[in-house]
């Protein structure tokens, strides 16, 4: 029906890599909210801590990002599995959030739902504040203000600062400033939120506002005060999540100033963030394991020994075994979709000490062994995973460590990625939506589909609606350490005089063009050199070529787009798919 397939194949040269760390890697305090320790929905002090320094049972969070009390009414604050929707992409941390459920009574007064860190005080000038939340309204239409966090705020001594929802906006507001956007929160809607505060001395302290609501567009402002608005933040009672206040009683003052909606994770720098490191943190691994950070550090995992060495890979970080040893592996169990099994994957691994009798890593995939590699401290490991052996459903990876009986390495983190597809190789495009003029132009291959749609993924690029964007995220361990190919597959095409002329662009830069264009059924093939990408945000960019296209009304169809990790090849080599 569909007659035979064509492969054209491009062999993309000469682009340079942008080198740098992953966003994450110094974060200053990052709460994920996904750790009910007795599992009754019900948040106590000890579940709430920083995800990078978890500290010990005995000094939980040494850092001061423990919880150290509550503030709400019965069940105000509580553990909630609700579906969580990540609006630029973003890993769900542990599937779990942060619920927040201020009371109004019959006066119309409000008792807020809050935490308080009475010792935090990690972000004393410029900073950034990134979150992820489901804002359900104000507790109370007589004050619409909803702050969502409090930095050591003081109004008698003029420190500290605010950040929330004002008028259905974003807001800042010190005792010196406030700075209300203009950028719009619907409420029951997800959002990737994030203020980027940037102290310039005397003078022109700057707020950013980033906004990213689900299925929508990304959003930017940016507001200048005329004065030194970003002042110095000794501690000031420390920092609050979810209110002004911190009250044990209903109010009608400022009482009714807090959040209501649920917290999926909030994090926090102590230096300014631009542009592309907000979009990295907004999009943030939706690799298929993400395990720990790439901070020469075990402080975001759990005391050793743990009782398990076994682990979800989407489980909280403390609860992993970061010490591979001769007697006890580590298990990582992950589970791949139907589109995302069979394809090629590297696993990293950062390796920070090892014993003396330590020859190496073992990794078996799926129960087959992969060849061992040398362990040393500091030493980045790297296994090309062969797709034939990953499988839909439940996968694990399992790491032991090779040498004399009390052999054993430490690890700083454990990464699986590099490869992804947006569709199913089906000969159709059902599993897309239509193009439309209101949809997205960028989607991504981390948001996961429902059913076998992909949710805002044009199925065509057309003489009216051009782009189709496959907006995709490389850490920065995996930049530079493997070659890739990008495969596109061109079902059908319609319109004035097909076939029509179309580009292919990667960050902006074009690696193929037809201006001729190719029959129905026609993979194409674009051969990607590690050099190509950089850490962070990539696009993938299909377009419509309107300047060679010979008619009007024209349409490109897609059956699927492809991108996936090749072993690595020597630097000279090229090696081109048949």
């Amino acid at each position: 029906m569909f007659g035979f397939t064509h492969r054209v194949v491009f062999l993309l040269l000469g682009m340079s890599l942008v080198a740098n760390a992953g966003v994450y890697d110094d974060v200053t305090t990052w709460w994920h909210f996904d750790y009910d320790a007795n599992q009754d929905g019900i948040v106590q002090t000890n579940e709430v801590r920083d995800q990078v320094f978890w500290g010990t049972a005995a000094d939980p969070s040494p850092n001061g990002a423990l919880c150290t009390s509550t503030f709400a009414p019965t069940g105000g604050v509580r553990w909630v599995a609700s579906s969580i929707a990540a609006p630029c992409g973003g890993l769900k941390y542990g599937n779990m959030n942060l619920e927040l459920t201020p009371l109004t009574n019959a006066l119309n007064q409000v008792y807020p739902a809050s935490l308080h860190f009475a010792d935090y005080n990690k972000i004393p000038r410029s900073c950034t504040l990134v979150t992820r939340i489901y804002w359900k309204g104000y507790a109370t239409a007589a004050d619409k203000t909803a702050w969502l966090f409090r930095n050591n705020y003081g109004w008698g001594d003029n420190t500290g600062w605010l950040f929330g929802i004002r008028e259905g906006k974003l807001n800042f507001y010190s005792r010196s400033s406030s700075h209300i956007g203009s950028l719009d929160l619907q409420p029951n809607l997800w959002h990737d939120v994030a203020i980027v505060l940037t102290d310039n001395g005397a003078t022109g302290d700057t707020a950013e506002y980033y906004l990213w609501p689900h299925g929508g567009k990304l959003q930017y402002q940016k507001l200048t005060h005329a004065n030194d608005f970003i002042k110095a933040t000794p501690l000031n009672n420390g920092a609050v999540i979810g209110s002004e206040l911190l009250v044990t009683a209903y109010g009608a003052g400022n009482e009714r100033k807090c959040f209501k909606g649920t917290i999926n994770h909030i994090a926090l720098w102590n230096r300014v963030l631009d542009q592309r490191e907000i979009l990295e943190a907004f999009s943030n691994s939706r690799l298929p394991v993400a395990i720990g950070i790439n901070n020469g550090s075990t402080d975001e995992f759990g005391p050793e020994p743990l009782a398990t060495g076994s682990l979800a890979a989407n489980a909280p970080w403390h609860t992993f075994d970061s010490v591979v040893s001769k007697s006890r592996p580590v298990e990582i169990a992950f589970n791949l979709d139907s589109w995302q099994a069979g394809l090629n994957q590297q696993l990293v691994a950062g390796v920070l000490a090892t014993s003396a009798g330590s020859a190496g890593i073992g990794l078996a995939v799926n129960g087959t062994a992969l060849s061992s590699l040398a362990a040393a401290p500091g030493r980045v490991l790297r296994w090309n995973v062969d797709g034939a052996l990953l499988k839909s459903g439940g996968n694990t990876i399992r790491l032991t460590a090779e040498g004399g009986s009390e052999a054993f390495a430490s690890m700083d983190y454990i990464h699986l990625g590099g490869s992804w597809q947006i569709g199913i190789n089906n000969g159709g495009n059902s599993d897309f939506v239509e193009e439309k003029l209101a949809l997205v132009d960028a989607f991504y291959h981390f948001e996961i589909p429902s059913g076998s749609v992909w949710k805002n993924v044009a199925r065509a690029a057309t003489f009216t609606k051009t782009n189709v964007t496959a907006r995709f995220w490389v850490s920065e361990e995996l930049v530079g350490r493997g070659d890739y190919v990008y495969t596109v597959k061109v079902i059908q095409q319609g319109g004035n005089l097909p076939p029509h002329p179309f580009i292919i662009r990667l960050n902006d830069e074009q690696i193929y063009a037809d201006s001729a264009g190719v029959a129905d059924h026609t993979e194409i093939s674009v051969q990607i050199p590690a050099a190509s990408l950089r850490a962070g945000f990539n696009d993938l960019k299909f377009q419509y070529d309107l300047a060679n296209d010979e008619g009007s009304g024209g349409w490109i169809q897609f059956d699927y787009h492809r991108f996936e990790i090749q072993p690595y090849v020597v630097p000279g080599t090229v090696i081109l798919i048949q």
